[in-house]
């Protein structure tokens, strides 16, 4: 964890709070980590990373 992260769950977290696709912290925070560094893609049980980003998002149920 350090700022950068920290600023970006912060944000998504916010964000999702408006819509119907809200995120835990703790899933603002995986999203961030994943955004923050880059990812590709992202293997999640959420599927409201979807609607959060435009990143790649896989759900387990999809594998």
């Amino acid at each position: 964890m350090n700022a950068e992260v920290s600023v970006k769950a912060a944000e998504l977290y916010a964000a999702s709070q408006k819509t119907n696709h809200r995120l835990t912290e703790a899933e603002s925070l995986r999203l961030a980590t994943a955004f923050v560094n880059g990812a590709d893609c992202i293997l999640t049980e959420c599927a409201n990373f979807r609607d959060a980003t435009d990143v790649a998002v896989f759900t387990l149920d999809e594998i």
